[in-house]
């Protein structure tokens, strides 16, 4: 049996059973790939280009989101500061009428009691839902038993 390397060919031969021929293998040894190996090993390196191409647009449009969304944020607080501000402004006016009657303006103990409570817990609830919206709690990685 000979051996040679490089894109030599080696033969070996051996014999079967007592009476049968002898077989002979040809095995062929090399370092250069073949054409169907090149084929794949381009076709492996287009699909990680293609891959890492895919990664780079999903991070672009996540970065998109969140700018967007950083935007529609500080928007919308903004909104929701001058509502705050336009609905404690108009309380304030209630009561200065309550308190100083100008064109004999009244309301009962009971309906200001009433609007002032209202207006208060609105207040913290929108005030709390807004910041719960604009600073989430980040996910934790505790899992539950």
């Amino acid at each position: 049996m000979s051996g040679e390397r490089g894109g030599e060919v080696s033969t070996k031969a051996r014999s079967s059973a007592p009476g049968l021929e002898k077989v002979t293998t040809i095995e062929v040894e090399t370092t250069k790939p073949d054409a169907k190996t090149t084929e794949e090993l381009s076709e492996s390196d287009n699909n990680q280009e293609i891959q890492e191409h895919l990664e780079h647009k999903l991070k672009v449009e996540e970065l998109a989101s969140l700018t967007q969304d950083r935007k529609e944020r500080k928007t919308y607080a903004n909104r929701i500061y001058w509502l705050i501000v336009a609905w404690l402004a108009m309380l304030f006016i209630v009561l200065g009428f309550q308190g100083f009657k100008p064109f004999r303006f009244e309301i009962g103990d009971k309906v200001l009691i009433t609007l002032i409570t209202g207006t208060t817990l609105n207040v913290i609830g929108i005030f709390l839902v807004v910041a719960n919206y604009l600073f989430p709690r980040p996910p934790s990685n505790k899992q539950k038993p």
